[in-house]
């Protein structure tokens, strides 16, 4: 979804767009989440496994709003292209997107895809925030 709202910016020649998306989709999930203890409590790499594609659609998408917001859109495009490059072939799971994330910026990225990728501190830090801005503030890198 973040790679298809950027896209749709840039065609666009759309400013702001990817916030304001994202800020949508921060509201809906925190609404989402509120209501659905399953999905506040599983982290986004067992979504599959409870079948919460839904939220793994929302969730992933303010996981690379929030990375893309933090090492700027140069950076995020460049990391991007490495895990294409790397896996285009063979497809990664979960644990290898989480591990080339990790291991592949020279900002510390492991923060911030434990609380969203392994764990579902993120879901504790949706609840936490009152607007995207805040959320963002909490991201620890």
């Amino acid at each position: 979804m973040f790679l298809q709202t950027l896209i749709t910016e840039k065609i666009n020649n759309n400013p702001g767009y990817v916030d304001s998306c994202a800020q949508r989709i921060f509201e809906r999930t925190k609404l989402k989440i509120k209501e659905d203890t399953v999905a506040y409590n599983t982290p986004i790499q067992n979504y599959g496994k409870k079948n919460l594609t839904d939220v793994s659609y929302s969730k992933g998408m303010l996981f690379f709003y929030l990375i893309y917001k933090r090492i700027g859109e140069k950076s995020f495009l460049q990391l991007m292209n490495q895990f294409i490059s790397k896996y285009k072939n063979s497809g990664a799971t979960i644990r290898q997107f989480s591990e080339f994330m990790k291991s592949n910026h020279k900002t510390e990225l492991g923060p911030i895809v434990n609380d969203w990728i392994v764990t579902n501190h993120s879901s504790k830090q949706i609840m936490s925030s009152k607007t995207l801005k805040s959320l963002l503030q909490l991201q620890h890198f």
